[in-house]
């Protein structure tokens, strides 16, 4: 008598990636609500949506044969290494971006224009007329 096969492994990775797959297509279909709803031209939600689609339409195929000849291994580890590097190209960008912002802050202070936002308007023109 054979064992009875065990697929939970494999059924919990589907499930994440059927959730996954889910969440993507929600989010591109919700953006696309939402450019119609900003914008009200339905060529931009198509547009948006299709954009939203197109990189697994064209990188599916591809990256199957991709797999099926490198093999699991290699492809995992290729996987893997993409992903660090995508995922540290997106901190530097988040930290790149978030230095900007807060130097143009800092910037925006040193000429006065944030100050009217900081101090109460009443006081602002008391200490201009003390100057």
């Amino acid at each position: 008598m054979k064992p009875k096969p065990n697929y939970s492994k494999f059924l919990i990775l589907w499930s994440g990636d059927l959730i996954s797959q889910i969440g993507g297509g929600l989010t591109s279909f919700g953006l696309g609500v939402y450019i119609f709803n900003r914008t009200g031209s339905a060529s931009q939600m198509a547009l948006v949506t299709l954009l939203g689609f197109l990189p697994t339409l064209i990188l599916s195929v591809p990256a199957g044969v991709l797999a099926d000849r490198i093999g699991s291994n290699a492809g995992i580890g290729v996987g893997r290494g993409s992903a660090r590097v995508i995922c540290v190209a997106g901190i530097m960008l988040m930290a790149a971006s978030v230095i900007l912002f807060f130097s143009r802050r800092i910037r925006n202070l040193e000429h006065g224009s944030e100050l009217t936002v900081i101090v109460h308007n009443h006081l602002l023109t008391q200490e201009r007329n003390t100057i």
